[in-house]
């Protein structure tokens, strides 16, 4: 990456040039050299990184002489063999019992299998603040209110600016590609409808309109090679000459240096001046490029609805009302859970690093409280999580640092014990037929 930016006018690598561009980047106050020079490095510890991941997996396959010559010994050798297949369910329950001395002998036997870290227990109930049917009522009024202006605007960039939340993006879409937005809009744009604004979209609490406003081919990838020229040096030979001596890299819309997106359209090995806002000017061509492929550029409005503070109040009445029902105790919080018609979300072993619950991100302060009680059964107050998570929680474990006791183990043995005898009933039972 370093050799095919800095050539000299012969198209070899000039230490003098890279030295001088390095100074450059520090005194450029403009800050466009320093963005390119990072952008060079992030190119180079990426493509390291590639190389050093793929020689960690070619040179890991090892097949010893000794492995050798088992396989082809294994693989010389056949057998005939009858069995028979008893099912584990075979065997009733009365007949397997285990005894409490038992699970104490192979707790005291086992023990360096019971070690543990540091965790609890707990039991939340989560209220999720959503939408109202009156708030997506009065969302869906909001959004078709200024619909009309997206269907006829001469000025998309701005309209999506001020109404929408997904702003104009110069990414050319295939098809399949906008499934990840909605599946809907996605049908609409390569669809064989004709409309020129799709209808609005509705899809739980967000609204959509779509409208495709360029159609062109173009390829997913391409090869480019460039050098970058001086704000006043012309193209000319040698500069041709460093341009054909550069190494070719590979882009794609997503990875790509910005100002380099019309190469797109270029024509393979017909060279051109890019002016670039960000790094300045480059002297660039398209080597190669990957098959062109219909692609769609295409303007999203789309609006959420909120829950009003009339909602929002709702849900934490809600809250209040278990949180005042178990009066900070799990016995008192169980029977508000069942009396409410709630559903209490369990979590076991939950270690201090735990910073999600489910679905729902950074829930620290959850683990926060629940490793601040030094006993099992305490219920929280109210916790708020990301402004629109209400949990109330219960701690109901609590298992220090060290050897889990052979009352929490029991279980864990009871069934191990139990496997390993119904195995041996089976087998005798195998035996004698």
């Amino acid at each position: 990456v370093i050799a095919q930016n800095f050539l000299d006018e012969n198209g070899n690598f000039s230490k003098e040039r890279l030295i001088d561009f390095v100074q450059q980047a520090k005194d450029d106050e403009s800050g466009r050299l320093s963005t390119l020079w990072s952008y060079m490095q992030n190119v180079i510890r990426t493509q390291q990184y590639y190389s050093k991941y793929a020689a960690l997996f070619s040179n890991s396959g090892i097949e010893t002489p000794l492995m050798l010559a088992r396989a082809i010994d294994e693989n010389n050798v056949t057998s005939n063999v009858d069995f028979v297949m008893v099912p584990v369910g075979y065997v009733p329950d009365s007949l397997v019992n285990i005894s409490s001395s038992e699970i104490k002998n192979y707790y005291k036997t086992h023990k360096k299998f019971f070690r543990q870290n540091e965790s609890r227990d707990i039991n939340y109930v989560v209220f999720e603040v959503v939408p109202s049917a009156k708030d997506l009522s009065e969302a869906q009024d909001a959004f078709l209110a200024q619909y009309e202006e997206f269907t006829t605007t001469d000025n998309m960039k701005s309209f999506l600016l001020r109404n929408s939340e997904m702003q104009l993006s110069n990414y050319w879409y295939k098809e399949g590609e906008l499934k990840t937005v909605n599946a809907a809009i996605d049908e609409y744009a390569f669809g064989s409808a004709s409309a020129r604004v799709s209808d609005m979209i509705v899809d739980g609490d967000k609204f959509y309109a779509a409208k495709v406003l360029d159609t062109k081919k173009i390829p997913d990838d391409m090869q480019v090679r460039y050098i970058q020229l001086k704000k006043d040096e012309a193209v000319n030979d040698s500069t041709l000459t460093a341009l054909r001596a550069a190494e070719p890299m590979q882009m794609t819309q997503t990875y790509i240096l910005p100002g380099f997106e019309v190469l797109f359209s270029a024509r393979t090995k017909t060279p051109q001046v890019i002016e670039t806002k960000q790094y300045g000017k480059f002297l660039a061509e398209v080597t190669e490029t990957s098959e062109p492929v219909l692609k769609k550029q295409v303007a999203i409005y789309m609006k959420t609805a909120i829950p009003s503070k009339e909602t929002y109040n709702g849900y934490y009445s809600q809250a209040n009302t278990l949180a005042t029902k178990a009066q900070g105790k799990v016995d008192a919080f169980d029977a508000a859970v069942e009396e409410l018609g709630l559903v209490a979300h369990p979590m076991t072993q939950m270690p201090r690093t735990t910073e999600s619950l489910g679905a729902i991100d950074n829930t620290k302060e959850i683990t926060r409280w629940a490793f601040e009680q030094k006993k099992a059964g305490k219920v929280s107050d109210i916790i708020t999580i990301n402004q629109n998570y209400f949990f109330v929680v219960a701690c109901t474990g609590i298992h220090k640092e060290g050897y889990a006791p052979v009352e929490e183990a029991a279980a864990t043995i009871k069934s191990t014990l139990k496997a390993d005898k119904v195995a041996e009933i089976v087998r005798e039972v195998c035996v004698d037929a």
